[in-house]
């Protein structure tokens, strides 16, 4: 029995698909490795979004070849984004790769290292993504017990200008809801507490089949879904917002009142030029429809800075609307020029040191607006997922509040009795930090 492993790069979408290799691969009878020192085969499954992304994929790809060349490995596989985007570009710098395989291609992984391990040469397979949704078996997966990401489309028909995805991953693909809610109902039944549903555009869900409002229609059925559990949605368009979807997120209790919305940019200009297809007004108006229909809502974004053209006062503009904003959760990207994105040639690019000021300038200042709203939690009582025990911590454990994403967002650390994983807890706030809660456990 041949035994594989795999290494998993970038976002939870490409987690997605790495338990969907993992499950293929324990139903074609491979055995599954749980460290790389005893696999035979290993996948590295790559991002390729931005040139960071790359250089750390082409890091770990050295990595596997060194130990294959110390006799660690036999077969080394790279597969998903990096491949996609360049399918030549790993087997002419990294000779000792046997195979690269493309983001529509997973399915044929079993049959490719059956292939090199029966004494074939090289092998690459990158095909279309044209193709409809590509569904897997059962995953193995590689998140938590108590929460899991579940994928509801692949693909993008946006084109913004900075972005490369539609490159990679190809146009919207929705998957059908049928297969959606019994995935939810597996992972509830085996005892997932946390649905985080992802896509690149979970708001463009069903778009392709000619259904507005598809994601809140998905919603409610996984809402029906019996079960103590939250739903959390990832990566939503602010334009594709609409009243039926502010309506489900209010009403229904399941759903984490978490929006998380990438803005990129409040300038007008600056929205146009990246190709996106909201202006300021529409996005103030969203915000405050959304904080209040949506009680308690906590709205995470994203923003580019140093992006072609920004000049200091669309930079200003940026700041102020941060500041009046005080967005609970933001993260802020330097503008990175990526080869085949429009906005890799556009004129006015922005000195590398101009963007790094105006990075740690955004990061200062939601750095004083997230103490802010962290110090407004002392004294309330939320309800905490419990996500791990602590050694050496003056708290037994740490959790995640329902404005809390996975792996991105702060955390609450906990003390009180019988605590462990899995379980959703309600604990009065008694200390916060820049990012982060602290909270005893009541009841």
């Amino acid at each position: 029995m041949t035994k594989v492993a795999v290494t998993t790069l970038g976002c939870p979408k490409n987690v997605v698909d790495s338990e969907g290799m993992l499950g293929l691969l324990k139903e074609k009878g491979f055995g599954i490795a749980e460290e790389i020192a005893e696999a035979e085969v290993l996948i590295i499954n790559t991002c390729g979004f931005l040139k960071e992304a790359e250089e750390e994929s082409e890091e770990v790809i050295a990595q596997a070849v060194s130990l294959k060349q110390s006799g660690g490995l036999k077969k080394i596989i790279v597969a998903g984004c990096l491949v996609q985007r360049w399918p030549n570009r790993i087997f002419e710098r990294m000779p000792q790769v046997d195979a690269v395989v493309g983001v529509g291609d997973f399915p044929a992984v079993p049959k490719i290292i059956e292939r090199l391990m029966a004494g074939d040469g090289r092998i690459k397979h990158v095909s279309s993504t044209d193709g409809a949704y590509i569904e897997m078996p059962d995953r193995i997966r590689l998140t938590p017990q108590h929460y899991a990401y579940l994928k509801i489309s692949e693909g993008c028909n946006h084109r913004c200008a900075f972005c490369v995805i539609p490159l990679i991953k190809g146009k919207l693909r929705s998957r059908d809801p049928e297969n959606v809610v019994a995935e939810a109902e597996r992972l509830v039944a085996d005892g997932v507490k946390e649905l985080n549903i992802v896509a690149q555009d979970t708001t463009e869900y069903l778009k392709d089949r000619g259904v507005e409002d598809g994601l809140a229609q998905l919603l409610e059925r996984i809402c029906r879904i019996e079960g103590d559990f939250w739903v959390r949605v990832l990566y939503t368009y602010p334009a594709h917002w609409t009243e039926k979807l502010i309506k489900v997120f209010a009403c229904e209790q399941k759903i984490c009142k978490y929006i998380d919305m990438p803005i990129q940019h409040i300038n007008d200009r600056m929205l146009q030029a990246m190709g996106r297809e909201d202006r300021r007004e529409n996005i103030e108006r969203l915000i405050d429809s959304i904080r209040r229909k949506i009680p308690q809502a906590a709205v995470r974004t994203s923003v580019i800075v140093g992006y072609p053209g920004e000049g200091e006062r669309e930079f200003e503009e940026l700041e102020d609307f941060i500041r009046l904003t005080a967005f609970e959760r933001l993260g802020a990207f330097i503008f990175s020029v990526e080869e085949g994105a429009v906005a890799a040639t556009m004129p006015g690019q922005v000195p590398r040191e101009i963007k790094e000021a105006r990075f740690d300038a955004v990061m200062r200042l939601q750095q004083e607006i997230s103490l802010k709203n962290n110090q407004q939690m002392l004294g309330r009582t939320l309800k905490v997922l419990v996500d791990e025990k602590l050694e050496q911590s003056d708290y037994s454990h740490i959790g995640r509040t329902q404005a809390d994403a996975p792996e991105v967002d702060g955390a609450v650390y906990l003390s009180g009795k019988n605590l462990e994983a899995g379980r959703i807890v309600e604990a009065e706030i008694t200390g916060y930090m820049e990012y982060d809660l602290a909270g005893k456990v009541v009841g």
